[in-house]
């Protein structure tokens, strides 16, 4: 007979939170995109929680729960991370939690290679045996800031004559944890998070472009703070998320003047936003 390994004691009987699959590539035809958008290398994590009497997880369940899920038609993100859970769950019936996580990257069909449509996701299911559930999902997209202090300053000291600012590439990342699907997600918290910057990012400029878009620049002129809090007020606009939704927002701003970031960053639910934006 074959020993298990795995149901043995350990040698100190310690419970762990997680134990599991790391990283593992998955066709991107499983994903289901709404037509427009399609993903670029995903990956999933699943991990179980191990208890202080089972000295390991059994790692083929992991990837066999993984096998039978892919066998299935292209699903949601959000179908995906739950089937891959229940799946789980059900075949290490030693432990009383899972965590799935998919990540990767959404990019934008059709997109004419002018403006950067792409962003990064992901997105953590986790599941008990008492049938609890929760998922957060994390987004990040980029954009640009333009000093509003520099601006106005270098308008004072030359009597309006020179009007100069500094910009930079920055990045804006979102966080939901809610008990519900959010069907269009990803792509709507993206493009919330790109329409508060000072400007989009673009893949091609030529010179006039690249003229016209900074003095455009001029009428959008934000903080990080700014972009923040923006995202932040849009956000309270989304009907579909409840005032229990708690939201993390952080913005970072790779400063081209200074050797060093800035970062700006709440953590609220969505009800405490709304009744602050009354």
């Amino acid at each position: 007979m074959i020993p298990d390994i795995q149901n043995e004691k350990p040698k100190y009987e310690f419970s762990l939170v997680s134990v599991g699959l790391r990283g593992l590539r998955i066709p991107r035809n499983i994903l289901r995109d709404n037509g427009n958008f399609e993903f670029s290398n995903p990956k999933v994590s699943i991990y179980i929680s191990l208890p202080y009497n089972q000295r390991g997880i059994h790692v083929s369940r992991g990837y066999e729960a993984i096998e039978k899920v892919l066998e299935e038609n292209s699903l949601s993100t959000w179908d995906l991370a739950r089937k891959l859970a229940e799946t789980t769950l059900r075949s290490n019936n030693y432990s009383n939690r899972v965590i799935v996580k998919l990540s990767g990257k959404v990019i934008e069909v059709g997109n004419m290679l002018n403006q950067v449509e792409e962003e990064d996701f992901t997105l953590t299911y986790m599941l008990r045996r008492s049938g609890e559930s929760i998922y957060i999902l994390s987004v990040r997209a980029y954009g640009m800031t333009a000093c509003p202090c520099a601006y106005e300053i270098s308008k004072t000291l030359t009597n309006g004559n020179s009007i100069v600012t500094h910009t930079q590439r920055a990045i804006g990342i979102v966080n939901l944890k809610t008990k519900y699907i959010i069907p269009n997600g990803i792509h709507e918290v993206a493009e919330l998070i790109r329409s508060s910057m000072s400007m989009r990012l673009h893949m091609k400029l030529k010179r006039e472009e690249e003229a016209r878009e900074l003095l455009k620049v001029r009428e959008n002129l934000k903080f990080v703070e700014d972009v923040a809090r923006e995202i932040l007020h849009k956000l309270t606009l989304i009907k579909d998320l409840g005032d229990d939704v708690i939201v993390m927002v952080k913005v970072i701003s790779f400063e081209s003047v200074h050797p060093y970031n800035v970062e700006a960053k709440h953590i609220a639910t969505l009800g405490q936003l709304r009744k602050l934006s009354k």
